[in-house]
């Protein structure tokens, strides 16, 4: 039967509290010192609020950390290669800490006032003060543990498949429940100081045999240190801390056989080439198929653009090249920005506890690409190249080839003044006295008669006239002999693609949508017949098309490479390459040997026999690094409406 009450409830008598819960056994064992804090302080009797809130706290205390640290790994595993530096680590470790500390404290707190208002009023049964503590307690350690097996979830693709990773996970799961049952545990006695609080002491069956038997074992405190330490330095990749800004390994690169094209094509897969050549408004990659060489590419379990072409442009994974999604939080104090990753559900947490003081967003930049590009590693071997508006090339470096960066387009046409955006500087001001000429030159015609809506209007607009702009300057640098290497990054229809399947084209019919997108894929159509016109025998083109971010098919769809030129053999390879593959197979064809830190290899079974691209060379070590961004590695004026047009273009959300 539950408790009358008669009358105020006394005052808690502290000595007594402490008293009764050593008899429950709850001030003895291993995890004494930290029990016997919970319930510190002055005896007598005192406010049943002052002894909540002084649980609450020391609960906040002691589990904030405990939440912190693992919050603070799993970030800097999501940020490889930047988030290394232990000063970076341990600041991380101090935010989340204190965040997570509060929240913790705030739910304990108004947990413990409500337990204690229940226990004042004489609601809860004779000897179940106990049970009702051990539920609140378990309550808190669900809740702990499914946070931190979130962070383990969210961080998982920053780690491989191998034994090591596996026993990491392992030792991080067995880390995540010894975590979870001590917040537990603490929560559990700060609950019963509660009640014992509200109701001016525990009730007399609280300490029979048989409650006593029921209690669990308690896991030590150390064991579980230990684990939390073991997961996550074997959950870490054993290199993380050590790899640094490196030269390059000395070599002498063979003379280089004729020229290479490299088109990159957002948005364009395998299986949706192939329906769009119905429409005959691709004859060129129709051509390019059935005269070149032709290789579907591995399925990736994710495209994020910036990503995605960064680990293109240097044949590595994106836990090492840096590149991870389209914008970065400069926290104050950190070495290195903080990105979001778009493909983690880890993000708005990461953003909801950075101090509410941070400086705005920046987009991704060169500054946190570690890996060289390979027109990068081309330049300084010799070889004269040029790369088109590819991903996270502002702000460009002075040895690294002509490079016409992704935010050159849009400064000139907001008309202002130059700012490491396109390399050599001399270049600048020729794209700038050309910009309004090779603009409507890019532009589609006015009044081309079709039934679409004035919404795709738009969009063919913007992505027809994106991808002419850019092709104008790499055919004109082509053609004038500046660069032996020409990569050019085409994103128009992924755009196109993307802001027709998120709803950006009104309410057009479905049929209207087919033309639309073969409109803007027959642009892209004969920007390759404009260089398939400039090749010489000796010379090969090579489009690299990706699936973008809306695959036209419920499966992972495949990207593409087509090779064609003389040399190439033609027909449908039986090789599968992945993403890594094509920067080793643009240095074979450039002369350049192998790296053995590059985890792709190059795709040479093309070649006719006798070629001599086709032989490897012996490979050297390394292309080396690029260095650690510093604490501001690119401040732009220009950041805000670089995002503004990232958001307009729907890359960012």
């Amino acid at each position: 039967m539950k408790g009358a009450s008669q009358g105020p409830a006394p005052r808690p008598d502290l000595d007594q509290i402490r008293t009764q819960l050593r008899e429950l056994g709850y001030l003895k064992g291993s995890l004494s010192r930290l029990e016997g804090w919970m319930v510190a302080g002055r005896g007598g009797p005192s406010s049943f609020v002052r002894l909540n809130a002084a649980a609450a706290v020391r609960v906040g205390a002691v589990g904030g950390p405990l939440l912190g640290i693992p919050a603070a790994a799993a970030v800097a595993l999501a940020n490889r290669p930047h988030i290394v530096a232990p000063r970076d680590l341990l600041l991380l470790a101090l935010y989340f800490s204190l965040a997570l500390g509060l929240a913790l404290g705030l739910m304990e707190f108004l947990t413990d006032l409500i337990l204690a208002w229940i226990a004042r009023r004489g609601l809860v049964l004779v000897g179940r003060m106990e049970r009702v503590a051990a539920r609140s307690g378990l309550l808190f350690t669900a809740a702990t543990t499914l946070y931190l097996a979130w962070l383990l979830r969210s961080g998982r693709r920053a780690t491989g498949e191998g034994l090591g990773a596996w026993i990491g996970w392992t030792g991080a799961i067995v880390a995540t429940l010894a975590v979870g049952h001590f917040i537990g545990r603490l929560t559990k006695v700060g609950s019963l100081l509660a009640l014992a609080a509200g109701a001016g002491g525990l009730s007399a069956g609280e300490g029979s045999p048989r409650a006593r038997g029921a209690r669990r074992l308690r896991p030590p405190l150390g064991l579980s240190l230990l684990a939390v330490a073991a997961g996550l330095l074997i959950f870490a990749p054993p290199d993380l801390l050590e790899r640094s800004a490196s030269a390059p390994s000395s070599f002498t690169p063979e003379p280089m056989q004729g020229r290479l094209v490299v088109l990159g094509i957002d948005g364009l897969d395998s299986g949706w080439l192939d329906r769009m050549e119905s429409l005959a408004c691709c004859p060129t990659l129709t051509r390019l198929e059935r005269e070149g060489a032709r290789y579907d590419l591995r399925a990736e379990d994710s495209s994020i653009p910036p990503a995605t072409w960064t680990t293109i442009a240097t044949g590595r994974p994106r836990q090492e090249h840096g590149i991870l999604g389209y914008e970065a939080d400069r926290v104050p104090g950190l070495t290195s920005p903080v990105q979001r990753d778009p493909s983690s559900r880890f993000t708005p947490t990461l953003r909801m506890l950075l101090p509410p003081l941070r400086p705005p967003p920046t987009p991704v930049s060169s500054g946190l690409r570690r890996a060289p590009a390979v027109w990068e590693i081309l330049a300084r071997g010799g070889v004269e190249t040029a790369a088109i508006n590819w991903w996270a090339t502002w702000p460009t470096g002075s040895d690294d080839g002509i490079v016409v960066s992704e935010r050159a387009y849009p400064r000139l046409s907001a008309r202002l003044l130059p700012d490491r955006d396109v390399a050599p500087a001399s270049l600048q001001a020729a794209l700038a006295e050309r910009f309004e000429r090779d603009l409507r030159e890019a532009s589609p015609p006015a009044g081309r008669g079709e039934a679409i809506s004035e919404q795709e209007e738009g969009i063919v607009t913007t992505s027809i006239t994106l991808d002419g702009y850019h092709a104008l300057v790499a055919r004109r640098l082509f053609e004038a002999g500046m660069a032996r290497v020409c990569l050019l990054y085409l994103p128009g229809l992924d755009i196109a693609r993307t802001r027709m399947r998120a709803g950006g084209a009104g309410q057009a019919a479905p049929t209207a949508r087919p033309r639309v997108l073969a409109e803007v894929l027959a642009r892209v159509d004969a920007v390759a017949g404009s260089f398939v016109s400039m090749m010489k025998p000796e010379d090969l083109i090579l489009i690299v098309g990706d699936p973008g971010r809306a695959p036209a098919s419920p499966e992972r769809a495949r990207g593409i490479l087509l090779i064609w030129g003389a040399r190439a053999i033609p027909g449908r390879m039986g090789r599968e390459p992945s993403l890594l593959d094509i920067t080793p197979t643009l240095l074979a064809l450039s002369g350049f040997p192998m790296a053995r830190d590059m985890p792709g290899s190059p795709v040479l079974d093309f070649l006719r026999a006798g070629d001599r691209s086709a032989r490897l060379e012996v490979p050297i070590d390394s292309y080396g690094w690029r260095p650690e961004p510093v604490t501001d590695p690119a401040v732009d004026p220009f950041d805000k409406e670089v995002l503004d047009r990232l958001r307009g273009l729907g890359y960012i959300q």
